[in-house]
């Protein structure tokens, strides 16, 4: 039997191929169909063959389905091929919203923001990235189950847990159903122990690039004319003198920090600086409304005046800043 000239594809994705991959391979629809009508081949799904000879798998099965619609391995056969689980699961994935097709023994899913899949290869087959499966998961089984897959994913370094809070908030901030039960999940941690004050700096600068704005610079030092330090500022936009500070009891919880923080938006204040504050809260569970808040913020600031003399800026950017993407 020859295998030549889509080996390559039936070895890789468990002795099935598509006819788009066979033909872009060098066979024509006439060697398709007389593959078909030998018995050397058979149709799974339209447009999607298997290799006489090899026996079909629960794995093959998904490839098949992935290559019939365009879409990747979510949900319960993301867990299996993500290593989170061994159960016995059904044939499952997420397609564009306006591609899905009936397919038999598939569950097939639909989106409208594939970009938030962040689909990877696992093996061969397609499939949702580790933080959106566990999303998705959760939506159809037990919060004790979900918590096991949680705990094996970081135990396993899929995942965490900083991850798990960023893709709750980025999809809480598109809008997405769903993310109640991982939400539930991760109350019950605690973040201030999970999460490193600069790691949450980032994963606010990742949200707002999300929403559309543009990247912050972190860490930002604010020096007076003289060079004389002013402050530093968690998050800032400079040119628009718009600073974002995040606040949290456990790292605020004395009255000398309390008063310093006070008075470092004061001098911010005065020297004609926008500040915005935003807690944990704001984060996981509005992250729309702080996105929102920002570029409301960005929008009423003073524009910045291109053909101005750069040297005259007398704010001075850390050493260690990160710049605008």
């Amino acid at each position: 039997m020859s295998l030549a000239p889509v080996a390559e594809q039936f070895r890789d994705q468990y002795g099935v191929v598509s006819r788009r991959q066979a033909l872009t391979a060098g066979l024509t629809d006439g060697k398709i169909q007389s593959r078909l009508r030998s018995g050397e081949w058979s149709a799974i799904h339209p447009g999607v063959y298997a290799l006489a000879g090899v026996r079909p798998t629960w794995r093959s099965s998904v490839v098949a389905a992935c290559l019939a619609t365009g879409g990747v391995a979510s949900h319960r056969a993301a867990a299996r091929l993500h290593g989170l689980t061994s159960s016995s699961v059904p044939v499952e994935i997420t397609v564009t919203q306006g591609r899905y097709r009936y397919l038999e023994s598939v569950v097939v899913h639909q989106t409208t923001q594939p970009d938030l899949l962040d689909a990877t290869t696992v093996k061969g087959v397609p499939v949702t990235g580790v933080c959106r499966c566990l999303v998705d998961v959760g939506t159809l089984i037990s919060h004790r189950y979900l918590q096991e897959l949680v705990d094996r994913a970081i135990l396993l370094q899929e995942v965490k847990w900083p991850d798990l809070y960023e893709t709750l908030a980025n999809h809480s901030a598109r809008g997405r159903n769903g993310c109640g039960p991982l939400r539930r999940l991760l109350d019950d941690a605690d973040a201030t122990e999970r999460v490193p004050r600069s790691q949450w700096s980032r994963m606010v600068g990742s949200l707002l690039r999300l929403g559309g704005l543009a990247t912050p610079v972190f860490e930002y030092e604010v020096r007076d004319d003289d060079g004389t330090f002013v402050a530093q500022i968690d998050l800032a936009y400079p040119e628009h003198r718009v600073a974002i500070e995040l606040d949290s009891i456990a790292w605020h919880l004395n009255r000398a920090s309390f008063q310093r923080d006070r008075d470092r938006v004061n001098r911010l204040s005065v020297r004609g600086w926008t500040v915005l504050s935003f807690t944990w809260e704001d984060y996981v569970r509005r992250p729309r409304n702080l996105v929102s808040i920002v570029r409301r913020a960005l929008d009423l600031a003073p524009q910045p005046d291109l053909n101005a003399d750069r040297g005259d800026i007398d704010e001075y950017p850390h050493s260690d800043r990160e710049g605008a993407a």
